[in-house]
């Protein structure tokens, strides 16, 4: 990817074959960017309980995608508000007795708002490295949790996400790094990003049912609800969009008198 990335850039940013006015290549565009990003992230349950935090725990992959609109407020500042849908979980495993291998896994995917604020080494206006920070606060909308302890009185138990007792609602901050390539076309420019970013979830995915014992827990033989349980994770995006071109006053007046024929008597 990053490969492609330069490859684009060094084919498009250096030539002059782009049709413009007076043979001049199109510069780039320095308003708003309107895009969307896909990618992948790589989530775990983090545990605040010393007892349950040095139980094995599996990471798990899922796929993100977002909208965004990035807004420059300064040359070496933006700000890109983006709506998001990503999956985030873990899972948790045990040996009870010697005898039972036991397996909690969550995997829900979440809705989230983000608000990210970059900074910008403003190397050229063709590639622009970036880090980050932004808040991000969501609600799972789907999902399930599982629970497989074979030979135990309960072998296996799954439910949907809407009928669990976890908190539903997940917040936390959001840092990374990142670049950006701007590639000028005669109508707009064309923009790509690559970035990657840690999730330091702050919630506690632990539901007040589950905290004051008002929820009746499956996996009696290993269940402890002290302290809290977090979601965090590691992500990877690729994001494209579009800044459209501004039009000058000379361009606007050229188009609107081009092929009219003026004569004065």
């Amino acid at each position: 990817m990053l490969f492609f990335l330069f490859y684009v850039w060094n084919s498009f940013a250096q030539t002059s074959f782009f049709p413009s006015a007076k043979g001049m290549k199109p510069k780039v565009s320095k308003g708003a960017v309107y895009g969307v990003k896909v990618g992948a992230n790589s989530t775990w349950l983090y545990y605040t309980n010393p007892h349950l935090r040095v139980l094995p725990h599996d990471l798990m992959i899922g796929p993100t995608a977002s909208v965004f609109i990035e807004i420059p407020f300064l040359y070496v500042f933006s700000i890109a508000p983006e709506l998001n849908v990503q999956q985030k979980g873990g899972a948790t495993s045990y040996i009870y007795e010697q005898n039972y291998h036991v397996e909690y896994k969550l995997k829900a995917m979440y809705a989230s708002a983000r608000i990210p604020f970059l900074l910008y080494v403003p190397i050229s206006d063709y590639f622009k490295p970036y880090v980050f920070g932004a808040a991000e606060i969501g609600k799972a909308i789907g999902g399930s949790i599982s629970l497989t302890q074979p030979g135990l009185e309960i072998p296996e138990v799954s439910l949907p996400i809407s009928a669990s007792n976890i908190n539903k609602w997940h917040w936390g901050p959001l840092v990374g790094a990142g670049f950006r390539v701007n590639i000028p076309l005669p109508h707009f420019t064309l923009v790509m990003k690559l970035d990657a970013a840690y999730s330091m979830g702050l919630s506690d995915s632990f539901s007040m049912q589950e905290h004051n014992e008002t929820a009746i827990p499956t996996n009696i033989h290993a269940y402890n609800h002290q302290g809290v349980r977090l979601l965090r994770g590691i992500e990877l995006g690729f994001g494209i969009g579009f800044t459209p071109a501004k039009r000058s006053v000379c361009d606007q007046f050229n188009s609107s008198y081009k092929g009219r024929i003026i004569s004065y008597d």
